[in-house]
């Protein structure tokens, strides 16, 4: 018995995605771009805590030199309360041509109640650091805070041994 063909083609096999793959890696996709955007503010909020911690460092280290060169008298220190831009420099409220304040600073030289021994010229600083600030140079709203203390000698070079007698300065001048 001979099998008549129909007139219909047979079927090949078709190159080509299935509407149940499409959706399944669309659903794929867009759970990957949920999560990311989900980690996108703690980035934001780690990367400006990071530009804070060094713009705040600077500032520190510009008090620190400044320190230097001030008569270590209890009270504010001369130079305090001090302003700083959002670049960590130093801005002049008196003068209208400079940044806008984003840092003020307030130094505070102290005297021991009970000094350590062989500590005539020691005296122990507190450094207030708080951001950003308004135009007149008070902290605005909730503003971000540090608080430093540290100490500070008026005894520089070969008498640093009075202070520590095991002391050995790594660079002679």
């Amino acid at each position: 018995m001979r099998f008549i063909r129909a007139a219909v083609p047979p079927r090949t096999r078709r190159a080509g995605f299935t509407l149940i793959e499409i959706i399944l890696s669309l659903a794929i996709i867009a759970t990957v771009f949920v999560a990311m955007i989900g980690l996108l503010p703690a980035g934001l909020t780690a990367s400006r805590d990071a530009v804070n911690a060094t713009l705040t460092g600077t500032v520190i280290e510009d008090v620190q030199n400044r320190l230097r060169g001030e008569p270590l008298t209890p009270g504010t220190a001369s130079f305090s309360p001090a302003f700083y831009d959002e670049h960590g420099h130093r801005v002049d409220l008196s003068n209208a041509a400079t940044s806008a304040p984003f840092f003020r600073v307030e130094v505070m030289i102290a005297n021991w109640n009970s000094p350590p021994d062989h500590t005539t010229g020691l005296r122990p600083i507190s450094i207030h650091v708080a951001w950003p600030v308004n135009a007149g140079g008070e902290p605005a709203g909730k503003a971000n805070q540090l608080q430093l203390s540290t100490v500070a000698s008026p005894l520089t070079g070969p008498n640093w041994s009075v202070i520590d007698s095991s002391y050995v300065p790594k660079i002679e001048l």
